[in-house]
């Protein structure tokens, strides 16, 4: 750990290490962007469960979709709990899901069909109007023990 200024900040990486072209740091403000993109994708998960009478282990799949869906370490994000406690095995990685549904209802009148039953059938959730939700952002905002 080293103080710049009035921040400290922990070296990740230095220059020349795994190919790293220059210095990479870790700051508090990183620590907290990170708390609270964690609280906001766990606690909707946890309340879309909730609201559901889901427990995780009911889930039969857990899909990771769009960019950051492509990019997370699926045990990295076990371990901090940003998705729920399941078998990895569970968990998929979809790509762009959006795009792809775009496509397919673009050249197929089944899966219109198909994705219009879809929309019918949903139901709106407003997560943050529920009055737990505030609580389960606070606390999914935490990084369990090891």
């Amino acid at each position: 750990m080293v103080m710049r200024g009035e921040e400290r900040q922990v070296i990740v990486l230095r220059p020349g290490d795994h190919g790293a072209g220059r210095e990479i740091v870790l700051t508090q403000d990183d620590v907290r962007q990170v708390q609270l993109a964690k609280g906001a994708i766990a606690s909707g998960v946890i309340m879309l469960l909730h609201v559901a009478g889901l427990a995780p282990d009911d889930l039969d799949e857990l899909m990771l979709a769009g960019g950051f869906g492509n990019y997370i370490s699926i045990a990295s994000a076990l371990r901090i709990g940003l998705i729920p406690p399941v078998s990895p095995a569970k968990v998929r990685y979809v790509g762009n899901a959006a795009s792809l549904g775009a496509q397919l209802c673009l050249v197929s009148e089944a899966e219109r069909a198909h994705a219009a039953e879809v929309a019918r059938a949903i139901e709106h959730v407003s997560l943050a109007a529920h009055p737990d939700f505030e609580q389960i952002f606070v606390d999914a905002m935490n990084f369990p023990a090891r």
